[in-house]
Parts: C-alpha cells; structure tokens; sequence
C-alpha cells in the first residue's frame, strides 16, 4: 500500500512529501554486469563517468573511501578517517566515533568543480548510531558561500537553508540506525531551488521535499560536519556533542 503526506513548511521554505513502500534503486550496469563505456579512474582514486549524447552531455564523478591516503579529502579533524568497518560500496567509508566535540571534519574541493559549478545532481550515503548528535554535509559556492546543509539531526533528517532556523526543516524523524541512509539532490539553478530526497535503504521508505538554495550560485566545495541543532550557535557554524557517523560515495552529477 502506498501513502502519501505532503507538508508545506512555513514562509515558503519547501515542500515536503512522505512516501512509504518506495522500491529501492536498482543498478544501472548492462545487463551483462559490466560498467558503462566512459568510466575510469581519477588521480585522486575516485571514478569519472561521461555520457555524450545528442541533446545531453554530462560528468559524473565520485568520491569514494577507497584510496587509504584520501587525497580526495583535507582532513580537519584527525578523529574523522577511512574506515573498514562500514563500507556502502567497495571495502571502506570514512567517518568518526567520538563523544566529545566536533565541528569541521573533512573538505573535498574536486578540480572538476575548480570556480564552481552549477551541478545537475549529487548523492551519498551515511549512516549513524544512536549515540551520535547528527552531522552532515556542507555545499559550499565559489565565493565561499553556504548553499546547503542536508544529514542528520539525530534523529530527525535534516536540511539547512537558512541562518537562524537550524530546527525548522525536519522532514522525517527517521526509522532506525546502523543503516545506509541515501541521500540524492537535484538542482534546478534557474529556479534556485533543490530536490531533496532521503531514503532508509533498509526500511525501503523515505521523503522528498523541495527547498530554496542560500545564494543559488554554484557549488565549488563539500564539507562534513557534525550537528546537533542545539549548538547552532552562529549561522552556518555547525558543530555537535559527539557524532558517531560514517559516510560513502558521494557522486556528483554536473
């Protein structure tokens, strides 16, 4: 049976829909299980995917845990590292156990956004325990400006997208833990808006809202941060109590 409960936040900030029984993506291999033509590997040990046709031409890149050196990433918080324990694709995620403060953990500026980008799509995965505050990840435009905050406010799905209302966008309270939570944006840059849509891969659930962007520029830099609305002391300063959350494979689309 399926439902759905569609919420219109306050002033306009976004639509949300709670979907129920949602189907989980299938791989996108040939039939025959092999990858694409146009996929290879980056310097930094991620993949690069380029399709070209006619009316559509596109790059996606991923940022994987992988490489043990994670030269993809500056590492800012030296608790926050590649970790085989959890692992949504390949054999490694990268992430951090602790119960003490943290703020900024790692940054990724991908030359493939070098200047910015109004990229189409990104997605990743995360996933967390009940011990952690929340965390989450931070876009971040080529003036050095917030776009988007999307993640965890444990244990609430959270999207930031404005300074002073940490707690308003809280499109679901969840369905558990120790399981990979997808998360998949898509922008639309004309509108200055993004399509936000989380699903529990476990529970087969989720929900998908569509919120305004901060600036609606371009994005240059991903951060990861850990969050509890609580300590939201200063716009966009996010930081947490303690965060116990991994993360894997984040793709960009552009």
């Amino acid at each position: 049976m399926d439902r759905r409960t569609v919420l219109s936040s306050a002033a306009g900030i976004g639509t949300v829909s709670l979907t129920g029984c949602l189907g989980i993506l299938g791989d996108e291999s040939d039939d025959d299980g092999s990858e694409d033509d146009g996929t290879e590997t980056t310097p930094d040990g991620g993949t690069e995917t380029t399709t070209d046709a006619a009316e559509d031409s596109r790059t996606s890149f991923t940022l994987g845990f992988e490489d043990p050196q994670l030269t993809a990433w500056t590492v800012e918080d030296d608790r926050w590292g590649r970790s085989e324990a959890y692992a949504y694709s390949g054999d490694a995620s990268a992430g951090v156990e602790t119960d003490d403060e943290v703020s900024l953990l790692a940054t990724a500026s991908p030359s493939e956004l070098g200047g910015g980008a109004q990229i189409r799509e990104l997605k990743y995965y995360w996933r967390e325990t009940s011990n952690s505050n929340g965390g989450g990840l931070v876009l971040v435009n080529s003036d050095g400006e917030f776009e988007l905050f999307t993640g965890s406010n444990n244990p609430q799905w959270n999207v930031i997208n404005e300074p002073e209302i940490a707690q308003r966008n809280e499109p679901s309270d969840g369905y558990g833990y120790e399981r990979w939570i997808e998360t998949a944006l898509t922008f639309d840059w004309d509108d200055g808006t993004v399509e936000v849509a989380f699903t529990d891969l476990t529970a087969g659930e989720g929900t998908t809202g569509t919120f305004d962007l901060v600036n609606g520029t371009d994005v240059e830099t991903l951060r990861l941060y850990g969050l509890k609305t609580s300590e939201y002391r200063e716009p966009y300063e996010f930081r947490a109590g303690s965060c116990h959350m991994h993360w894997d494979e984040i793709t960009v689309t552009i």
